[in-house]
């Protein structure tokens, strides 16, 4: 499978569970033939633990045929999977996906998805290859993915080398960081490279980005060879490829979105952002959340960044929901919970507003780049700053409130506390309210965002891989342009293919039932009937031989006589006059045979059917290549 738009496809119906139907609706779709090939689906959820996998998901085909030569495997590990707007997600709230995508992609400070990876390509790689054992065709490996899923088939392959081809579609980045953690060997050939001694991890992110990446690109050029990726330039994983520590491997070739207006606006303000900068946020998750989030996943996190673990939302949540605490000894026990989450603040609270002091430092370089491109204005950027500067006060008489709280914990001061509760209530609520105007004045450079998140979708990938003469509907099918015949007129008209090949697919898969339910009946039938009828006659057949052969053995048939007469009553021979009649036609067989010819019939017209149908396919096939030919000319 080499067609672009049928691998974008699969990646994209990947996200929802690919299955066999799916695949073969697909690849008709996208070939006008039939993918006739023996097919297997592996998920990951069958391979992977949940404690093992940290948000990974992933999908493995294998396609195998021997007559025709084929074993295939293609590997698809899922990209960042996130619906913001759906907040009915229960337990499920937690973004791990976008969480990695901070943790390890970004900062390259976290490798479970990528050690979920191997495992479930271990396993299901190891039963591929037992299944065809036997087999003289090697196992052709193949890598898809999208997004994050793009950076870690991408990373495997610069890891293990063994893969035929990769094909990733608005993929992420690799970074030196992250290949460092993943690759000890690659860790070694920069401690070699540059005579370090590297402690931890995190040392890296000292080092010059520029070299770690010369580094990474030479180091990996030979397992690079067979990457390819499809790339939109409007997207926002394309534009920060100029952050510190990402570097490019493999061939890429660009499809324009829509909106072409735009590309390359969003990158060339993104580069505005100071390397130190990015690189100081990038070393500040990594020493302080990468280890934090390897061990103990999101809600580990959360408390090592705002001193509240997740179980504890809930608990607060709840309390809150009721009333809040009524007894005295109730608020004591509340009062406990509070010191312990303001103590919390208090030791991590000053990282973060330093963080946030070194954002506000590089803030005007950046917002006088997004202003030069036309997206705000002299005075947004004042108003934007001045929220900012108004952010920082927030967290600043946030820290103060959760010192007090430490430092004054009585029951004779729970009014001075609960002040300061209200204060920390009361700041939270104003950063919010100074974030709002903050995207209110970032309005037309977040919509470029939003033109680059769509652009990032793999909707948008598959409509610019479609090719002339097609295009995809709001419900994913797939529409070819033909020629109106027959009124007179040049007019063309849009085909549904994909609902065609729906049919046609569903119809062969029922039709092959069909064909196995007549093939089980007739089993039946002559196994039950025909076969049992020939078993009882050769054993009353076998019987009367017995009879004649042997007569004597029949004595006791006569009766019981005294010993002096057995003489006189002896049997000396038996005549069996055996006549066994075959199961009649007319009043057994013929409703079976009626029957049987009766299915056949109809599997022959459906098969007829099936066949015209498929020829029709096949002529819109022609058609739309006639109509991409003209539209190329």
């Amino acid at each position: 499978m080499d067609n672009e738009a049928l691998l974008a496809r699969i990646v994209q119906i990947e996200y929802a569970k690919l299955d066999e139907y799916s695949l073969k609706q697909m690849y008709l779709e996208e070939t006008g033939e039939m993918l006739d090939v023996e097919i297997n689906i592996y998920y990951s959820s069958d391979y992977i633990d949940e404690t093992e996998e940290n948000g990974f998901n992933g999908t493995i085909i294998h396609l195998y045929d021997e007559k025709q030569g084929i074993n295939q495997m293609y590997n698809i590990p899922r990209g960042t999977q996130v619906d913001y707007s759906d907040w009915s997600l229960g337990d499920e709230w937690r973004p791990n996906d976008a969480v990695y995508d901070l943790i390890g992609v970004f900062a390259g400070a976290d490798d479970t998805q990528f050690k979920a990876l191997e495992q479930f390509t271990n396993r299901v790689t190891a039963e591929i290859e037992k299944n065809t054992i036997n087999s003289a065709i090697e196992l052709e490996k193949n890598g898809l993915g999208h997004s994050l899923g793009g950076v870690l088939i991408t990373m495997l392959q610069l890891m293990e080398g063994d893969y035929n081809n990769v094909n990733t579609f608005n993929s992420a980045a690799p970074s030196v960081y992250k290949m460092a953690m993943v690759d000890r060997n690659f860790l070694n050939k920069i401690i070699d490279e540059l005579n370090l001694h590297i402690r931890e991890h995190s040392d890296l992110y000292d080092l010059n980005a520029e070299k770690l990446e010369a580094i990474a690109e030479k180091y990996y050029q030979s397992n690079a060879d067979v990457i390819s990726h499809i790339v939109d330039p409007n997207d926002i994983l394309e534009a920060i490829l100029s952050f510190p520590g990402f570097f490019e491997v493999g061939e890429k070739k660009y499809t324009y979105s829509e909106n072409k207006d735009d590309v390359g606006a969003l990158k060339e303000i993104v580069e505005q952002i100071p390397d130190e900068l990015v690189n100081d946020l990038q070393s500040f998750i990594a020493k302080n959340y990468g280890s934090i989030y390897r061990e103990e996943g999101f809600d580990g996190l959360l408390e090592e960044f705002l001193g509240i673990h997740g179980e504890a939302i809930d608990e607060f949540i709840e309390i809150m929901a009721d009333g809040g605490p009524e007894s005295w000894q109730d608020k004591a026990v509340f009062l406990i919970k509070i010191y312990a989450v303001a103590k919390r603040i208090d030791e991590k609270l000053p990282e973060v507003l330093e963080l946030v002091e070194g954002i506000r430092d590089g803030l005007p370089d950046f917002l006088q780049a997004v202003e030069e491109a036309g997206y705000m204005s002299k005075e947004d950027i004042e108003k934007v700053l001045k929220q900012v500067d108004g952010l920082i006060e927030d967290l600043s008489s946030i820290q103060e409130s959760a010192s007090y709280i430490i430092n004054n914990l009585s029951i004779f001061n729970l009014f001075e506390i609960l002040e300061h509760v209200e204060n920390i209530k009361e700041r939270v609520t104003d950063m919010q309210g100074k974030l709002d105007v903050i995207i209110e004045h970032l309005d037309p450079f977040l919509q470029v965002l939003g033109e680059s998140a769509v652009a990032h979708k793999m909707g948008a990938i598959i409509k610019q891989l479609l090719g002339n003469g097609k295009k995809i509907d709001s419900n994913g099918d797939i529409l070819i342009k033909i020629p109106a015949e027959g009124n007179g007129s040049s007019s063309e008209i849009y085909v549904n293919i994909s609902s065609a090949a729906r049919i046609f697919i569903r119809g062969t898969s029922f039709l092959e039932q069909k064909k196995d339910l007549l093939r089980e009946l007739k089993s039946t039938y002559e196994e039950e009937y025909i076969d049992d009828y020939e078993t009882r006659k050769n054993i009353i057949i076998g019987k009367a031989d017995d009879m004649s052969l042997c007569p004597s053995s029949y004595q006791d048939l006569l009766g019981y006589f005294t010993p002096d007469t057995k003489y006189f009553h002896k049997i000396k021979r038996i005549n069996v006059d055996l006549k066994l009649e075959p199961l009649p036609d007319s009043g057994f067989k013929t409703p079976f045979n009626n029957l049987f010819s009766f299915i056949e019939k109809e599997i022959k017209e459906e098969a007829e059917m099936l066949e015209e149908f498929e020829e029709a396919i096949e002529k819109l096939f022609e058609k739309d290549k006639e109509i991409g030919e003209l539209i190329s000319v």
